[in-house]
């Protein structure tokens, strides 16, 4: 599209990132590219905000974004030249004009949010790339919508692009969307009516898509889901192959209750029909599939001995503030969507313990066995049956796992700093990139903490600087959701307040050493 109904920004995708893609592809028996000195390729790249955090993390390793809009490639460069990284490029090209000649081989693409938003012959053509482009080992990512849980919303599309069909204007359309949605969302009967249960079902979803994600869903020219085993089949075609998926735990059959496990084990004679199956009970909308070159021979027997060079992380948090590990005592540890994992079992309960006050870092096999003795006293080797409870807790999706640790502090030091992408970051919009590629979001104040972050400045500095931007009315301090306008009471409470803004900062991956 030419505009967009709102001034889009990029944004990292932590599914993307190499050191996850190696993960996977290490699990299932691939010698995955080393992502501290790998070529990454990125279509669709839009103004570099998934790929130059990237570029920043790995100074040794190349990245290459391309994207169709010359506005957002503009926008990339500027960044790239403001943060004088040279390690990495952003072009302006369609990617049906992409010379294979003209390009080095990658360890991995990146394909986010394209394939099912262009045409056919791009499609094939990033296929083509995938294929022509990868190293022997590489790994490709590619996002798509899927049927059969897009026939429901594909409905939802052609009623909008119906009610939208003589508005030019990007951001009227979407109000005008916005306003047909919401009408059906009310007016259409959920009693015994299997229609107006589903709609309600994807209505309540798609009110919560910001703008630019609606327009790009639901309002854009092309829009064409496939089934899962129709993409898989045009991969094969171009010497490419199923390798897994982004969510590893979508994946696990076991994941299902028994009686549906035997049937799916019946009837799927290999892993695409079986992930097929998956997608129809399911009604699955959407996937992130990772492929590589036919040649490759994977290993679908994943054990526990395959986690020992991994790195883990969970964003936990005990139910209890004082969870009693070493009694048979049933304790609850909450995940940030409010799922529940309990454990009875100390080694367990030692285990998420030490990763919920370990997170956000990432931690390997050798730090959890230590972090768990020191909790439940005991010489035994645990080693075997932590890693078991690690790898069902893996492929459940509430651990995540990656190819190498992050660079990053959880202590404030002396004169804190964080990271010169989050400086620039922080300068210019409402959230910033931390060291796990996660987008966090940030208030005002924090913006102008994070951007005297540099490592030159201690504390008493810090709160000089800020107390002189209160003094200018540049920030406004509050105090139980109510602004202060005493300019000295503001003082005293940033004061107070600075030692917590800092680890706050510190655990949400901002600070490093």
């Amino acid at each position: 599209m030419d505009t967009e109904p709102t001034t889009v920004l990029g944004q990292p995708f932590p599914q993307t990132h190499p050191n996850r893609l190696a993960a996977i592809a290490t699990l299932f028996g691939m010698q995955a590219p080393d992502v501290k000195r790998c070529r990454v390729l990125e279509l669709g790249c839009s103004d570099g905000a998934n790929l130059v955090p990237m570029a920043v993390q790995y100074p040794k390793s190349e990245f290459v974004g391309v994207d169709l809009s010359e506005h957002k490639t503009a926008e990339g460069k500027k960044t790239i030249r403001e943060l004088k990284l040279k390690n990495i490029k952003i072009e302006c090209q369609n990617i049906l004009d992409i010379n294979p000649k003209n390009l080095e081989k990658f360890d991995y693409i990146i394909v986010h949010n394209i394939y099912s938003w262009v045409p056919a012959e791009v499609c094939q053509k990033i296929l083509q790339i995938c294929r022509e482009q990868l190293t022997p080992n590489g790994v490709a990512y590619v996002s798509y919508n899927t049927y059969p849980g897009w026939h429901m919303r594909g409905m939802l599309r052609d009623m909008m692009q119906f009610h939208v069909r003589q508005l030019k204007d990007p951001k009227q359309k979407v109000q005008q969307a916005h306003a047909l949605i919401n009408f059906l969302a009310t007016s259409v009967p959920t009693e015994n009516s299997p229609y107006g249960m589903l709609l309600k079902n994807e209505l309540a979803q798609m009110q919560r898509w910001p703008d630019y994600y609606f327009y790009h869903d639901s309002l854009e020219k092309t829009n064409e889901p496939v089934y899962f085993h129709q993409f898989i089949e045009a991969a094969m075609q171009e010497g490419m192959q199923y390798l897994g998926e982004a969510d590893l735990a979508s994946m696990v059959v076991q994941n299902f209750p028994q009686p549906i496990k035997e049937t799916l084990q019946k009837i799927a004679p290999n892993i695409v029909a079986m992930e097929q199956y998956m997608d129809f009970l399911r009604n699955r909308t959407y996937r992130q599939t990772l492929i590589c070159h036919q040649e490759i021979k994977l290993s679908r027997n994943i054990s526990s001995e395959n986690l020992q060079a991994f790195y883990f992380a969970a964003p936990l948090k005990a139910v209890a503030e004082k969870p009693e590990i070493t009694s048979d005592k049933v304790e609850e540890f909450q995940l940030p969507n409010g799922a529940k994992i309990s454990a009875n079992n100390p080694i367990a309960k030692a285990m998420w313990q030490h990763l919920a006050t370990s997170w956000p870092q990432a931690v390997d096999i050798k730090n959890i066995i230590t972090g768990v003795k020191s909790q439940i006293d005991t010489k035994d080797d645990i080693q075997q049956p932590l890693t078991e409870l690690l790898l069902q807790a893996f492929m459940k999706g509430a651990v995540q796992c990656y190819a190498h640790p992050f660079e990053m502090t959880m202590q404030v030091s002396k004169c804190p700093s964080t990271t010169p992408l989050a400086r620039y970051e922080a300068q210019k919009r409402a959230w910033v990139t931390n060291q796990k590629h996660e987008p966090i979001n940030i208030d005002k104040l924090n913006q102008n903490i994070l951007t005297q972050l540099d490592g030159k400045h201690d504390k008493k500095d810090l709160q000089k600087i800020l107390s002189s931007m209160v003094d200018k009315n540049e920030i406004t301090i509050a105090e139980k959701g109510v602004a202060v306008t005493d300019k000295e009471a503001a003082k005293n409470i940033l004061t107070q307040q600075l030692d917590t803004m800092l680890t706050q900062l510190a655990k949400a991956g901002l600070l490093v050493g």
